[in-house]
């Protein structure tokens, strides 16, 4: 397999591991399929390069709705799409995003176009392109209206959206370097947005460079994504609902949710992994605590912009008064390395820690919970330590690194 093919998409160094003459031969293997092809594009500067060379190898009917967030590519794709991005990575990066009937691609699909890559024959091919960019709009109006709120659009795909849509925005040209801050909407990439929210005394949504993910801020604090998915849910869900969440939600946040009456399924990290799960149990909702919200009423893919809208009318100060009462100490860290986590497993288990291993290993070792696992988009080990104190939660890190050295690759 082409090492560009990763868990979930397409993804890589523009240049070295993703090439316009790679994606020929992609174009190719998705014009296998005989579907119609929705194809959309963030604002990174090789896209023009990659999608030019996808439409060199794909045969047969493309809808291009031209640079758009993720989102409304799924909202287009009621056959199969393919989005240009590399989401959350650095401007190097480049990729793709395959849905199929409006849900990005699971393993399986994703596999299966990995296979049809292998084999596709490339041959000069005319497709048939239609121009679908009134399906922006469209897309725009199977949102709730934007109340309030001061929206963090980063340069990245969200700036293709109708800017009259946001009440209030932050970066709201486009910005293919991404030189206002990462694409990737953190702690330590939303100061100005945390700032602003202050001054101007507003709850504050920012999105990352595909526009699929969304984190909110309050009081000038960028809030726990299993907070907002908690905050969410007691807003929106009936009780008894199912809410599906990742094995790295904090602790808190989970006994929160069965708490409070709601059904709660565990699956992997992977947004992917979320919606098999929700179509499997038939949950409505369903979220990854880094950002990514389900709704599948209104889309079976992750989308950034409906929670921010659904989110827009509260009043500053009442999503962080109530993440106040999640106390736990939730530490996250990650380490360029890789390790047995098989080996990982059987040491904890060995310690008397109880354990997990649904993605990665999850362990109770009491006064400390740990999540080690590997990253889906990056050569990365992810570590999550939570616990009642600070002390507690950095002796699990220590414990963490510990584990990961013994059993290193």
């Amino acid at each position: 397999m082409d090492a560009m093919f990763r868990k979930y998409d397409v993804r890589g160094v523009y240049g070295s591991e993703i090439t316009p003459e790679k994606f020929v031969r992609l174009g190719a293997a998705l014009g296998l399929s005989g579907k119609e092809l929705a194809l959309g594009r963030d604002y990174r500067v090789h896209n023009d390069a990659l999608g030019k060379a996808l439409l060199t190898g794909y045969s047969g009917t493309v809808l291009d709705v031209g640079v758009c967030p993720t989102p409304v590519l799924a909202f287009a794709a009621e056959k199969q799409g393919a989005m240009l991005t590399a989401s959350h990575n650095p401007p190097e990066y480049a990729g793709l995003k395959l849905c199929i009937e409006r849900h990005e691609a699971t393993v399986t699909e994703m596999f299966s176009l990995s296979e049809d890559y292998d084999s596709a024959v490339v041959a000069p091919t005319t497709p048939c392109v239609e121009d679908a960019s009134g399906l922006i709009q469209d897309y725009c109006g199977s949102l709730p209206a934007f109340e309030d709120g001061l929206y963090d659009l980063g340069g990245g795909a969200a700036c293709a959206l109708p800017q009259k849509i946001f009440p209030q925005t932050l970066f709201s040209k486009p910005d293919p370097w991404f030189g206002h801050h990462s694409p990737l909407p953190e702690d330590a990439t939303l100061g100005a947005l945390k700032e602003a929210t202050l001054k101007r005394g507003k709850v504050g949504f920012a999105f990352d460079g595909d526009g699929d993910r969304m984190m909110a801020v309050d009081g000038g604090k960028v809030v726990d994504g299993g907070i907002v998915t908690a905050f969410l849910a007691q807003k929106k869900l009936k009780a008894s609902e199912r809410v599906v969440v990742n094995i790295d939600f904090r602790q808190d946040v989970k006994e929160f949710i069965e708490e409070s009456g709601f059904k709660l399924t565990i699956c992997a990290v992977g947004m992917n992994s979320v919606y098999e799960a929700a179509v499997h149990t038939r949950a409505k909702f369903g979220a990854e605590r880094n950002g990514h919200y389900l709704f599948m009423d209104h889309l079976p893919a992750s989308d950034g912009f409906y929670p921010a809208a659904l989110l827009s009318s509260e009043k500053p100060g009442v999503i962080a008064s109530f993440a106040e009462q999640f106390t736990n100490e939730f530490i996250t860290q990650t380490r360029r390395t890789s390790a047995d986590l098989a080996g990982i497993a059987e040491a904890c288990v060995d310690d008397g820690a109880a354990v997990e291993t649904i993605d990665g290993v999850w362990a109770d070792y009491g006064d400390y919970v740990l999540l080690i696992r590997a990253s889906n988009t990056e050569p990365l080990i992810r570590i999550n330590s939570e616990a009642r104190t600070r002390e507690l939660a950095l002796a699990g890190i220590k414990k963490a690194d510990e584990l990961i050295e013994a059993c290193k690759k």
